[in-house]
């Protein structure tokens, strides 16, 4: 039980740490290192890069979510059931779609728009259809993984008041 309960709380570790510091501190930090760094093409590198990490810690995030459920389960056949356990995996599954979302259509939408400007989205002119739908995609995957991480913080928070029963 305890073996289960630890795989648990580190891919939920790991899952909701990792979204943290992708949005405080590895996103602000490339895109303002490479953009001071390189004036003229330092934001659509810091782009390239960014994306290569996110598409990694996508990857994690789904690994992540797989160990959470299969320990949730494993933890409700082998002793008391996580209350409460519905709830719990359904929150699971749903940051698991909203992982996916980010990944796929949103994630994919902003490469083909980044591909259609080839001096990067900034180089853009404001009214540009381009530089509006990529702000608009940016913005929707921003939320989902901001609902993503509060998600996490739910799922801890229902851990921790298993520790006072």
């Amino acid at each position: 039980m305890l073996g289960l309960r630890l795989t648990y709380l580190l891919a939920l570790a790991v899952w909701l740490g990792g979204a943290i510091v992708l949005g405080a501190a590895t996103a602000p930090a490339v895109f303002g290192t490479l953009t001071t760094q390189l004036p003229g093409a330092g934001a659509a590198m810091a782009g390239v890069v960014f994306g290569a990490v996110l598409r990694r810690f996508h990857l994690l995030a789904f690994i992540c979510g797989a160990l959470m459920l299969a320990s949730l389960v494993g933890r409700a056949l082998v002793g008391p059931r996580p209350r409460p356990y519905a709830a719990r995996l359904a929150l699971i599954g749903a940051m698991l779609v909203l992982a996916a979302l980010v990944r796929w259509p949103l994630g994919q939408a902003i490469e083909r728009v980044q591909l259609q400007a080839p001096g990067g989205i900034r180089a853009l002119p404001e009214p540009d259809p381009r530089r509006a739908r990529f702000e608009r995609l940016h913005g929707w995957s921003n939320a989902l993984m901001l609902i993503n991480a509060a998600g996490g913080v739910l799922l801890l928070l229902l851990e921790a008041r298993d520790l006072k029963a």
